[in-house]
C-alpha cells in the first residue's frame, strides 16, 4: 500500500509540474522570468484576447488559468 501511495503522489507531482510548465507556455514566458514580467505579459495578452476586443472566451478563461496557476506556485496574491 504504502508503494502505491507513493506512485500516486510522484504521479501527481509530475502532473502538477508539467501543468504549471503549461502554464508558463500559455503566457509565453519562463519560469526563470521575474513577476514583473510575467504580470506585465498577463496584462498585454489579456487586453488583447478580451471577449470584449475580439479574443475568445477560451484563449481568455485560459490565459488566466495559466496565470492564476503561475501566482499560486510563487505564492503571490
Amino acid at each position: 500500500l504504502t508503494f502505491t501511495k507513493e506512485v500516486s503522489t510522484t504521479t501527481g507531482e509530475a502532473a502538477r509540474k508539467e501543468s504549471l510548465m503549461d502554464a508558463y507556455d500559455v503566457l509565453g514566458v519562463s519560469p526563470d522570468d521575474p513577476m514583473d514580467l510575467i504580470k506585465d505579459v498577463f496584462r498585454r495578452k489579456s487586453m488583447y484576447y478580451h471577449p470584449d476586443k475580439g479574443g475568445t472566451d477560451e484563449k481568455f478563461k485560459r490565459l488566466n488559468k495559466a496565470y492564476e496557476l503561475i501566482m499560486k506556485s510563487r505564492g503571490e496574491k
